[in-house]
């Protein structure tokens, strides 16, 4: 069985709102247990150890509100390899507790793998996911293995393709190298486990030592963790930090932007995936804002300001005309009436004003 959410936020969903909903309805966190556990009872009629897919911040976080509330308990836990035996508990009425047991695979979501780039790292982690979802199917055939930590470990690696051994291997090096990035979130090195906000850190490929590196070096650039974990936390560059372009990139723009807080503000993913493909085009802006404003110091804020909307810098960036359009309505009204312009509308707003030539 496969459980999928949206990541965070998309057209018409925003699954951090549903989530804060859900943590003040328990009655729905129950209903969506109850048709959990009816599949999970389905499955297990054909003689298989069900398996859940949990991809996705939503579908992460309804799986702990469900443990906070004793519907489901996690038995056995394997965290290096994103595998966890959990114990569904339901009763109804005056029934007898009733109770199922199944393999929970925590993996990418599809559309970072599908949709959001193809990046490299997030296919391999997609395809190692699917391995072990097979891999437990083949594991759920075998009616002899003991349900101990070990056994189920021993056998499930035996099952396994040979990439996703090799993606073992490379986690377990990843693990070795994350106690320095755990000591800047969180003060300490032998924490395992991400907190929700910083989920996305658990895919950087610290076993690259010249990513670790980079990170260091940034750190000790940007002078406090704080600052450091809004940078590196920003689109993808806890796995790109170590690219020779984007770094000359970022190099040139931390001396550009003068201080480290208009620094890591402007860098976030919008800008970032477009920061080595598209230098004259925020070059050229840089230098309107700087034009119109009174001084240096003002034209760099107001341009961090401007272009820390990324609803603004997506759609003049995809398309000449808007971006145009967009540098003659701030001759005209002036940087900041026009940032404040940009910033009050909403999406579909903005995109109809920068269609238009007219004020």
């Amino acid at each position: 069985m496969v459980n999928i959410s949206s990541d965070n936020v998309n057209a018409a969903i925003d699954c951090s709102k549903i989530y804060e909903l859900l943590r003040k309805d328990p009655d729905t966190v129950k209903d969506h247990h109850r048709r959990l556990h009816l599949q999970l009872g389905e499955l297990e009629k054909r003689k298989r150890l069900p398996c859940v897919y949990v991809a996705g911040s939503y579908a992460k976080r309804s799986l702990t509100l469900m443990i906070e509330k004793g519907l489901v308990i996690k038995v056995l836990d394997w965290p290096l390899l994103g595998l966890a035996l959990y114990r569904s508990l339901y009763r109804s009425g005056d029934q007898d507790m009733a109770q199922h047991l199944f393999f929970g695979v925590r993996g990418v979501h599809p559309s970072n793998h599908l949709m959001s780039g193809r990046y490299s790292e997030d296919k391999k982690d997609f395809k190692f996911a699917m391995s072990k979802v097979l891999a437990i199917g083949e594991l759920s055939k075998l009616d002899t293995f003991e349900r101990s930590s070990s056994s189920i470990e021993k056998t499930f690696l035996e099952l396994l393709e040979e990439e996703g051994k090799k993606i073992v291997e490379r986690l377990q090096l990843r693990l070795e190298k994350r106690p320095w990035l755990m000591n800047e979130l969180y003060n300490d090195k032998k924490q395992v486990l991400f907190e929700d906000k910083h989920m996305k850190l658990r895919h950087a490929p610290l076993e690259r030592e010249s990513l670790l590196e980079a990170m260091k070096t940034w750190r000790s650039k940007l002078g406090s963790s704080s600052a450091f974990i809004q940078f590196i936390m920003s689109g993808t560059l806890s796995r790109t930090l170590d690219n020779a372009d984007m770094n000359c990139e970022l190099e040139t723009w931390f001396n550009k932007l003068e201080t480290n807080k208009r620094f890591v503000t402007f860098m976030y993913g919008s800008v970032l995936t477009r920061l080595t493909t598209q230098k004259k085009f925020f070059d050229d802006w840089l230098k309107e804002v700087q034009d119109l404003s009174k001084t240096k110091d003002e034209g760099l804020s107001s341009f961090v300001t401007l272009f820390a909307l990324g609803t603004f810098v997506k759609a003049i960036a995809e398309n000449e005309e808007w971006n145009k359009n967009a540098q003659s309505k701030m001759s005209f009204l002036g940087v900041k009436e026009f940032t404040k312009q940009c910033r009050s509308k909403k999406a579909a707003d903005l995109r109809e004003w920068l269609a238009t030539s007219g004020l």
